[in-house]
């Protein structure tokens, strides 16, 4: 008996709709299970929209195909130019993609003599002199938009009026005061523990 793995069939699913937004059509996964006069049982899953549609996979076969076709694809193609802020001078120069490496990274050689120039990252790169100069511009644009914040203004600022607040524990004992009194002829009728006055019925 073939238990199915409902992990791995979730993450067919998921890669399936990602695969359907990536596309905007319709993806349908067809599953099938099979036993044949002997006993033996096998299961396939049959992918239709894409790949011109019927072919068959087992499980793990079909969720490293959604990986694949689900793959970003790269913006540039071999033999493209494109164009790189060259380092000494900082000045826009031409290109010529080489290779394109896993995780959107590009082999480069210079467009008019053909020398290796290395590896860039695909938002180094730019498909002409004017797009890479305009992102440049606004780049230049954001830093001097950007302000020094005075440390006062980086303070959060108090709105409204602080009518007061109390904080109790439930466990707490409150106990009251044993009032001791000033007593001679310049008392102020005041308890020597907690400050309180001795109002006219503690007087008599």
């Amino acid at each position: 008996m073939i238990m199915i793995d409902y992990e791995k069939l979730k993450e067919a699913h998921e890669l399936c709709y990602k695969l359907a937004k990536q596309e905007k059509s319709l993806i349908e996964i067809n599953y099938n299970h099979r036993v044949d006069h002997t006993g033996q049982a096998s299961d396939t899953y049959s992918l239709y929209g894409v790949l011109g549609g019927g072919h068959k996979f087992s499980l793990d076969g079909l969720i490293t195909k959604l990986k694949e076709l689900t793959k970003p694809k790269p913006k540039y193609e071999v033999g493209q130019e494109v164009w790189n802020l060259y380092r000494p001078s900082q000045e826009p120069f031409n290109y010529r993609i080489t290779e394109i490496i896993e995780n959107n990274r590009y082999r480069i050689q210079t467009w008019k003599h053909k020398t290796d120039h290395g590896i860039c990252v695909e938002n180094e790169l730019y498909p002409s002199r004017e797009a890479l100069i305009d992102a440049q511009i606004e780049y230049w644009k954001g830093l001097n938009q950007d302000e020094i914040v005075p440390i006062e203004d980086m303070r959060p600022k108090f709105e409204g009026e602080i009518k007061g607040f109390r904080c109790f524990d439930d466990e707490l004992e409150v106990k009251r005061c044993e009032h001791e009194w000033e007593y001679g002829n310049r008392a102020t009728y005041k308890c020597r523990t907690c400050g309180n006055l001795k109002n006219d019925n503690q007087r008599n």
